[in-house]
């Protein structure tokens, strides 16, 4: 075991002491929100969160939310790829 190895495993195991787990599961979905989505498309997000295995997406633009309910099994994907783990599995766009 190499010395990052190991400096995770102390983060991860404080963030389980804390119980924060969830909450740096939210930040870091909300920051891969924020690069897969592009500049255009996070300023039309009004809202990101994640909650049982669902992201919830808050849109202000019809024409958007139309569009991204096409691409959700895509946008699942990018950004389970971004975060390193399959944590998100369902999408509700509003």
């Amino acid at each position: 075991m190499n010395n990052t190895e190991e400096i995770g495993n102390v983060i991860k195991n404080m963030l389980k002491e804390l119980r924060l787990e969830d909450k740096y599961l939210q930040a870091r979905i909300h920051s891969a929100w924020k690069d897969i989505s592009g500049e255009y498309l996070y300023r039309h997000t009004t809202k990101v969160k994640f909650q049982n295995e669902c992201l919830y997406l808050y849109i202000n633009s019809a024409a958007i939310k139309n569009e991204l309910q096409y691409s959700k099994t895509i946008i699942i994907e990018q950004i389970n790829k971004e975060i390193g783990e399959e944590a998100v599995k369902f999408i509700k766009i509003f």
